[in-house]
């Protein structure tokens, strides 16, 4: 039933043979001291058209898609990108050629890229990280805006209500990962019920 918030009670009414919960994950900040100062969005608020300063800094915790495609949208629209990757490079989890694609047009658009950064603090104009190699601290000064590309939390809300039913915990409400992992479970949930 689309439109329909799940409670308990509307559990009860439905009384499913099986309850698959697939309620997705939420953005998530990673453990740092964040000053209420500091001007900090997650990347999927750039997608869907927040603004940031001129002078962005992304911290890349994924290494995958997000942080590569953020920092070039960012860049090719006049944003001066700073892409700090907890990392050896942007995009190293993803396929060599298409990463590789990707690390030409940031540098073509100006992207500087950090390899090996933790964030652990930010404030109104500025980044604190470590190198995570070498332990020591890095500041990023006149900055903007800091986007985060980190992993999202469960949304897993759901889950304990599901109990009294026989459920399945599917995606990113399990752990939050790729499609893949969520179409695979999806698949295996269906086969099941």
């Amino acid at each position: 039933m689309k439109g329909k918030a799940v409670t308990p009670d509307f559990l009860r009414a439905q009384a499913p043979d099986a309850v698959i919960l697939a309620s997705g994950s939420l953005p998530h900040r990673p453990p740092a001291e964040i000053g209420d100062d500091a001007h900090v969005i997650h990347a999927v608020d750039v997608l869907k058209g927040a603004k940031t300063g001129a002078k962005v800094v992304i911290y890349d915790w994924l290494a995958d898609w997000i942080g590569l495609g953020v920092a070039e949208k960012l860049a090719s629209e006049g944003a001066d990108v700073r892409l700090a990757v907890n990392g050896l490079s942007p995009g190293i989890a993803i396929q060599n050629y298409t990463r590789d694609a990707h690390l030409a047009r940031l540098h073509r658009l100006g992207v500087k890229v950090l390899p090996m950064m933790r964030l652990y603090g930010a404030d109104a104009t500025s980044a604190y990280f470590l190198h995570t190699t070498a332990q020591e601290p890095v500041v990023l000064e006149d900055v903007d805006t800091i986007v985060l590309a980190c992993p999202n939390a469960p949304e897993d809300s759901l889950t304990e209500m599901a109990q009294a039913f026989e459920h399945y915990v599917i995606g990113d409400c399990l752990s939050a990962r790729t499609a893949e992992e969520a179409v695979y479970e999806g698949l295996k949930a269906g086969m099941a019920v």
